[in-house]
């Protein structure tokens, strides 16, 4: 028989089930400390079991979600676009940067969102670092923040200011200058010029 304990090869399990065997050995069968040795044996099992099941781990994301149901954790805020306006319907996408989950969901009317970290498939942990960012279909805004305290945070997401293309600019300037000789020579004929 190999010289291991009842769990495993932890030496202190080992020791104490060394020690329970070789106490049951010695101890005659019909007598009343056998049966008391029995009757406790299942109970020193148990207790050896969580305590190796405890000692020595770190809780892990997916450890928290099967505890049960966490507390809301609300992330909620604006999304904005680069003069300060609230940005109607945008697409809002939050991701837990620790597990790579992430939602998309819509903004309000006036540009609010706000979303349960508790709704996500693994739930959050302190100091999860989350990700939110926005779109309006043109560009993109992001801000970011990690998980601390209880109840929620506040998040605005600023979208970065809209340069447009040359083409835009070209088009809104040549028809400008257009504009304006066309006023300077309806101008000249009626002066008789």
């Amino acid at each position: 028989m190999r010289n291991e304990g009842l769990f495993g090869d932890n030496p202190f399990e080992m020791r104490v089930s060394h020690q329970l065997r070789h106490v049951v050995a010695e101890t005659p069968p019909n007598s009343r400390r056998y049966w008391r040795i029995l009757a406790v044996f299942p109970i020193v099992c148990l207790v050896m079991t969580a305590l190796l099941h405890t000692s020595g781990s770190h809780q892990s994301q997916r450890d928290v979600v099967a505890l049960g149901p966490q507390l809301p954790y609300i992330i909620y805020g604006y999304s904005y676009d680069g003069f300060g306006n609230p940005i109607p319907y945008c697409t809002v996408n939050i991701t837990n940067k620790n597990t790579s989950e992430s939602v998309e969901i819509s903004s309000s009317g006036i540009g609010y969102y706000q979303f349960n970290l508790a709704n996500l498939p693994s739930g959050y942990v302190e100091d999860n670092i989350v990700n939110i960012s926005t779109s309006d279909g043109s560009s993109e805004g992001w801000n970011q923040t990690s998980v601390t305290g209880s109840g929620g945070k506040w998040l605005n997401v600023t979208l970065p200011y809209a340069i447009p293309e040359f083409s835009e600019i070209f088009l809104t300037v040549v028809g400008s200058l257009f504009f304006i000789a066309l006023c300077a020579a309806s101008r000249r004929r009626k002066l008789g010029r």
